[in-house]
């Protein structure tokens, strides 16, 4: 599994919701870990394209990938 972090924006359910648009538009299956207002934590079954991602959420401030969790 490929874990993800999205920090989000000031209009922060409407950043989440366009987070949630966009991986269904791409087909991406995902599991919520954790949300809170300023965090959204998924595992997704398939890498994302964190460059494209960021390029294509207007909202998002930062993606940061779950490499490891000690």
């Amino acid at each position: 599994m490929n874990e993800y972090i999205f920090v989000l924006g000031q209009a922060r359910e409407l950043c989440q919701a366009e987070v949630k648009s966009v991986l269904a538009r791409e087909k991406i299956d995902y599991k919520l870990i954790f949300s809170s207002l300023e965090i959204f934590h998924i595992s997704t079954s398939k890498p994302l394209d964190v460059e494209w991602m960021m390029q294509t959420l207007g909202g998002t401030i930062k993606i940061a990938e779950v490499l490891e969790k000690t």
